[in-house]
């Protein structure tokens, strides 16, 4: 897999060990900021960040998180959380309230009860993760990427295409060599375009490929007379 990019990730190491050509990932980021699921509907018209968007305001949430976001990666859905009590990413409630009690922090969250979110725990976070999607390949082909985040960002919220996974610490998640061969091949089969092959062929052509063409199709020609 040739990577196309202006920066450098966790995963691009792994070429050194060999690649295919012919593969390539044109990792271009793109950014799209958004406001509440009215303006999302009203302006985007997007169904699918619509219903991206509503699971992510349902994960567990804490006030000692900062943003929450969902990384997308080739097929499967990941919840992480920027926080106050530490620096780079947490990938579950239990990684936050650990950093947390680390540094003497002990506020518990209070939300309204008409805000309906799992509660900030290993259970809340079990029961939010029964509600993701097992197959969400016809997402990473809506949005045209094997790797997406979808993230709270102050007020707003924010869609970033073909992130540089490496400021999110997502090694933590999948490892270099595995992440480098399961983009490759969601690359190569999930995201592949199958064109056609009859598609530039004529009407007259595939007739006469199915053996209707000519004057006397499937019809015996008559024999010349003596």
């Amino acid at each position: 897999m040739r990577v196309q990019s202006k920066f450098h990730d966790y995963y691009d190491s792994v070429r050194a060990y060999g690649f295919d050509p012919k593969l390539v990932y044109n990792r271009k980021t793109e950014e799209t900021y958004f406001e509440w699921i009215d303006q999302l509907r009203k302006n985007m018209n997007d169904k699918v960040l619509e219903r991206l968007t509503k699971l992510l305001i349902s994960a567990p949430d804490h006030n000692l998180v900062d943003s929450r976001m969902i990384i997308g990666f080739c097929g499967h859905l990941h919840l992480a959380y920027m926080s106050t009590v530490g620096i780079g990413t947490f990938f579950s409630p239990d990684e936050v309230l650990m950093a947390a009690a680390s540094r003497g922090e002990t506020r518990r969250c209070r939300w309204p009860r008409y805000m309906k979110r799992h509660s900030f725990d290993s259970k809340g976070y079990a029961d939010w993760m029964k509600t993701v999607p097992i197959d969400n390949d016809e997402v990473f082909r809506h949005f045209d990427t094997p790797i997406f985040i979808i993230r709270e960002y102050y007020h707003q919220f924010m869609l970033i295409k073909n992130p540089c996974l490496r400021e999110f610490d997502f090694q933590r998640v999948v490892d270099p060599w595995t992440a480098s061969q399961e983009i490759a091949q969601y690359l190569g089969n999930n995201l592949v375009v199958q064109v056609d092959p009859t598609a530039n062929i004529s009407d007259e052509d595939m007739a006469a490929m199915k053996g209707h063409g000519g004057k006397y199709s499937f019809r015996t020609p008559p024999k010349k007379r003596r």
